[in-house]
Parts: structure tokens; sequence; C-alpha cells
């Protein structure tokens, strides 16, 4: 990027669009931090600025008092984790527990199988 016109034109439109749909979200739901991560946070604090402009611009005075708008610190890990924590849940959710103290295992008792 470094000062290409193409370029921050295009970064500056992005953040405009996606603060845009983040402020519909800061006005409904009144979040305390906004998260940015993936590929598209890691272009530069142009992007994080213009985001922030446009959610502070759009969003009512009461949701962003306390609004913070920060770059994930996860970098390119964030999918994973994401799913690590999803597949973490599922299995220790309080009905896949029971099931595992009765079944004695995540997947039931193994079938006993016999000579064929």
């Amino acid at each position: 990027m470094h000062g290409d016109a193409v370029s921050v034109e295009l970064i500056t439109n992005a953040g405009h669009l996606i603060g845009r749909t983040l402020a519909g979200i800061v006005n409904f739901f009144n979040p305390s931090l906004i998260v940015i991560g993936g590929g598209v946070a890691q272009v530069g604090d142009l992007l994080l600025a213009t985001v922030r402009e446009s959610v502070y611009r759009r969003s009512l005075p009461l949701a962003t008092r306390h609004l913070q708008v920060q770059r994930s610190t996860l970098e390119g890990l964030g999918g994973v984790i994401g799913a690590a924590v999803m597949v973490t849940d599922e299995l220790f959710a309080p009905q896949r527990l029971r099931h595992w103290l009765d079944a004695g295992t995540p997947v039931g008792r193994p079938s006993p199988v016999g000579p064929t």
C-alpha cells in the first residue's frame, strides 16, 4: 500500500462498508468490544481507523460510549481457535457428558465383534 492512491481508496471504502454494517450491529446489540480479525485486519491502521470512524458516526451515542474497536491479536489463528472452541463446547455439553458417563466413552461402548 504505502501511499498508493488506489490502494488507499479501496481500503477506505472497505472500512466504510465494514463500519456501516457494524454500526447496525452496535445499535442493536450494544456490545462493548468489536474485534476485527482475519487477513483484512492485517492491512494496517487505515482500515481500523476508517471502521472506527464509520461505526462511531453511524451509531447511537449511548451505544458507543464504552465501545472499543480493536484489531485481533490472534493474527491468522482466530479461525482455528474458534473451531477448537466450538468442538470443545460440543464435546463437553451437559447432555453429551451425561452420555459419556452412561456409556463410558464419547461414542458409546464398542459393539462386540465376534469371529466371522
